[in-house]
C-alpha cells in the first residue's frame, strides 16, 4: 500500500516542478529509492548546501527569514553573507543543548545583529512537542495533547515548548520572505502551521523532506503561482524543495 501511495505522489509531484533539471533529478532519485539501490551524490551539484545557491533563492538585504533547526547555524551564516549582514532572521531550535551551541556560533561569527533566537519548536498545534530521544531525528508529534500527563510515558524523552508559525508571527512585527528548514520529516507540520502566512505573504519556502512529500499539492492549491524546484542534495531518503514566485 505504501508503494502505491508513493507512486501516486510521484506522478502528482512531478508535474509541479518548474524545470527539466528538477524533473530529471526527481525521476532518478525516486527510481533509485524504489529499487533499493543508491549512488551517493548523483545530483548535478551535490551536497545539501548547494541548494542555498540556487539562483531563484537569492537572499536580498531586506529579507525577513524564518529558519527552523539550522543545526549549528550554517544557513544563518550563509544568509548573512549573501545579504551583506542586512537581513533579519528569527531562528527556532527547541533542544536546549543545541540552542546553546547555536547561540554560541552566532556570537563567534559576529552575525548576531538582526538575529532573534527562539528556544522552541515551530510545528505544533498544541504548544507541546515530545521526542523519544533528544537527537537529530525520532520525532513523535502530539498534536492533540495539552499536558505531559496525557502523553504515554514510553513516548516521552524530552518535552519542548512549540509554536505554530502563524501563532508566533501574530505576536511579531515580522513578515517572512523566506521560511527555511533543513531538518527532514517536519516540513508537513511546518506548512500546516503556516497556512495563513503562506497565503497572505507568499514567502519563498526551502524545505527538506521525502521525495514523496504530501504537502506540495496543498501549497500549490493555496498559491498556484508558486514555482517548484527539486534538488536531490546528496541525501538518500530526503531532498530539498524550493518554492518561489
Amino acid at each position: 500500500m505504501e508503494n502505491n501511495n508513493n507512486d501516486a505522489l510521484q506522478r502528482i509531484n512531478r508535474v509541479l516542478f518548474a524545470d527539466g533539471d528538477s524533473q530529471s533529478q526527481y525521476d532518478m532519485h525516486c527510481q533509485l529509492l524504489q529499487t533499493k539501490s543508491y549512488v551517493n551524490y548523483f545530483s548535478l551539484a551535490s551536497g545539501t548546501q548547494s541548494i542555498y545557491r540556487h539562483p531563484k533563492l537569492h537572499i536580498a538585504p531586506d529579507e525577513q527569514i524564518i529558519s527552523i533547526n539550522p543545526h549549528l547555524g550554517g544557513p544563518l551564516k550563509f544568509f548573512k553573507q549573501q545579504a551583506n549582514s542586512a537581513c533579519q532572521i528569527h531562528v527556532f531550535e527547541e533542544r536546549n543543548h543545541q540552542f546553546a551551541n547555536l547561540c554560541r556560533n552566532i556570537a563567534l561569527w559576529r552575525i548576531q545583529d538582526g538575529i532573534t533566537p527562539v528556544c522552541a519548536a515551530a510545528w505544533s498545534a498544541s504548544g507541546l512537542h515530545t521526542t523519544k530521544h533528544d537527537g537529530h531525528s525520532g520525532i513523535v508529534y502530539v498534536p492533540q495533547i495539552v499536558s505531559v500527563q496525557q502523553c504515554p510515558a514510553d513516548e516521552i524523552g524530552a518535552v519542548h515548548q512549540a509554536y505554530r508559525l502563524d501563532d508566533y508571527l501574530a505576536t511579531q512585527r515580522f513578515h517572512p520572505t523566506l521560511i527555511e528548514c533543513g531538518r527532514p520529516g517536519i516540513a508537513s507540520h511546518i506548512i500546516r502551521g503556516a497556512e495563513h502566512t503562506i497565503k497572505s505573504t507568499k514567502p519563498k519556502l526551502l524545505l527538506v523532506d521525502s521525495p514523496w512529500a504530501d504537502w506540495l499539492g496543498l501549497v500549490k492549491q493555496w498559491v498556484p503561482e508558486y514555482q517548484v524546484y527539486y534538488h536531490e542534495a546528496g541525501r538518500r531518503k530526503a531532498a530539498a524543495f524550493l518554492l518561489t514566485l
